[in-house]
């Protein structure tokens, strides 16, 4: 075993010299007050991932000599990635188009990396004693030589590439914002943030939220991000509109301090979460500065530039959206009750964009369930007015006297649906002054209100909005509205199945 441990540490010395100068240049760094350039954390972000590797590869993490030491280099992964991170963010925010925002970003943005710096330089320190208690030979001290540029370009070049076209932009916008505003109602990562300002980090981390879904919503930013890129990034729309670089700034600052949340995330619940106060994970990441990163810097800007970012989509979603009237017939199943309204007015929300439901003279917000179901009461009103004219035609049609001919033609006319086939009428006598439409009129009115029938009416209101909400609500009316005529429930298209989160 022994010349095995002699072999390894040899290995572990000659694949960790590079590593040793970069940290030996962090330290110094740190030391001096200066500020670690990206051209060597880049490099030191690789030798920790191929010092990784090969740790893993020899099974380091199940060994006891050699578990501090795989601790150490997985310790400098995160805080390297997250100090390439923050100085991206320091670097590149004078370049971004961004609407100014509670709080002071840029010198928290320097807070940020000054605290990655300081955890990086701890960690290399905290390398090079644990090489040395395992008695891999380091090498000597020297100078790490690298090609020195200037974090930020002192020029520009010309602009010189021309403006390409870009097909159906308004679509693209309207589509790009729905996104957005879908990404921020679905994530509701304004309501968790809302939830945990006042809580420790671990009474955060898993319990209200984790690293799967700042890993989620950090994707569908930067999924958004890129969609921008590739459909108006350099187009025409783009020069012409000057709120479209201001979403592309503010999806791309989301995105980016979502990075540096979920990589936070990340680090406490696999390395710090589990291990005692005084190891080498909880030092580095302490609870003050976890708060920090996590909760203050990463998701305290996430939220202020996510908020700002929504008026702008509404904004956008104004000016392009394409509007449009359709009329649709109202639900077979007691009309507009709560599973229909809900389930339009959670279509309106998803696009984002303002959408009336009318009915005659009546205007209705359609994103609210509760105004839907208030029109509804109208519609339903109207039904019964036509079902009694309906009742009185048929009455006096009828050769006979009695009600039930009445209500069989009713049925046969598809006027109304029976749900009970226990319709006692001989415990309802006529009045010896009423007519039979009288009656009839008299008998479906109680038989509404218990019940055992409900009208079945062509009855159609008006919609008028975004033309994509229009396009599925039309979708929906197809379908019953989720249900059929009895009320049960049914399946949703696969157009719809937003609607199902």
């Amino acid at each position: 075993m022994e010349h095995l441990e002699r072999a390894f540490s040899g290995l572990i010395r000659c694949k960790s010299e590079t590593f040793t100068d970069l940290c030996r240049y962090v330290i110094d760094c740190h030391r001096q007050h200066q500020p670690v350039e990206r051209t060597p954390l880049g490099i030191y972000i690789q030798e920790t991932r191929r010092l990784e590797e090969i740790l893993d590869a020899y099974g380091a993490k199940g060994n006891r000599r050699w578990a501090p030491f795989r601790q150490v280099i997985a310790a400098a992964k995160f805080a390297s990635d997250g100090l390439y991170k923050a100085l991206h963010l320091k670097y590149a925010l004078p370049f971004y188009r961004i609407k100014p925002v509670e709080g002071d970003c840029s010198g928290d943005t320097d807070c940020a990396t000054a605290e990655f710096t300081a955890m990086l330089a701890e960690i290399s320190s905290s390398f090079l004693q644990i090489a040395t208690e395992l008695a891999v030979p380091l090498p000597e001290e020297r100078p790490f030589v690298y090609c020195r540029d200037a974090e930020t370009p002192p020029f520009q070049l010309t602009r010189d590439v021309p403006t390409r076209s870009s097909p159906d932009p308004g679509r693209t916008i309207v589509n790009l914002a729905t996104s957005f505003l879908n990404q921020v109602e679905s994530s509701e990562i304004i309501d968790t943030f809302e939830n945990v300002q006042d809580l420790s980090v671990p009474e955060c981390l898993p319990a209200v939220f984790n690293e799967r879904q700042l890993r989620r919503y950090e994707n569908e930013f930067h999924t958004i991000q890129a969609a921008y890129d590739t459909a108006l990034a350099g187009t025409d729309v783009e020069t012409q509109d000057a709120d479209l670089p201001f979403l592309r700034g503010h999806v791309t600052m989301i995105y980016h301090l979502l990075e540096i949340g979920t990589a936070v995330a990340h680090y406490y619940e696999r390395h710090v979460q589990f291990c005692g106060e005084g190891e080498a994970p909880a030092r580095f990441l302490p609870q003050g500065r976890a708060r920090f990163l996590l909760l203050k810097f990463s998701l305290g800007y996430t939220v202020r530039y996510l908020e700002i970012a929504q008026d702008l989509c509404r904004e956008l979603l104004g000016r392009y959206a394409e509007i449009d009237e359709i009329t649709v017939p109202a639900p077979i199943y007691r009309g507009f009750h709560v599973r229909p309204s809900s389930l339009v007015a959670k279509i309106v929300r998803h696009y984002g964009t303002d959408v009336t439901i009318s009915l005659g003279s009546e205007v209705c917000d359609a994103s609210s369930a509760m105004d839907i179901i208030r029109l509804n009461e109208r519609i339903y009103a109207e039904k019964r007015r036509r079902l009694a004219e309906d009742v009185t035609r048929l009455a006096q049609a009828a050769e006979e006297t009695e009600l039930m001919p009445v209500l069989l033609a009713l049925l046969e006319e598809h006027l109304i649906v029976l749900y009970s086939g226990d319709i006692q009428l001989k415990d309802f006598p006529r009045a010896a002054s009423e007519s039979l439409a009288e009656y009839a009129n008299r008998a479906v009115a109680r038989l509404l209100a218990t019940g055992k029938i409900d009208i079945r009416s062509n009855i159609e209101v008006t919609l008028r909005g975004d033309i994509r909400v229009l396009e599925d609500v039309r979708v929906l009316a197809d379908h019953g509205y989720g249900e059929d005529s009895f009320g049960n429930n049914v399946t949703l298209p696969p157009e719809l199945s937003y609607l199902k989160r």
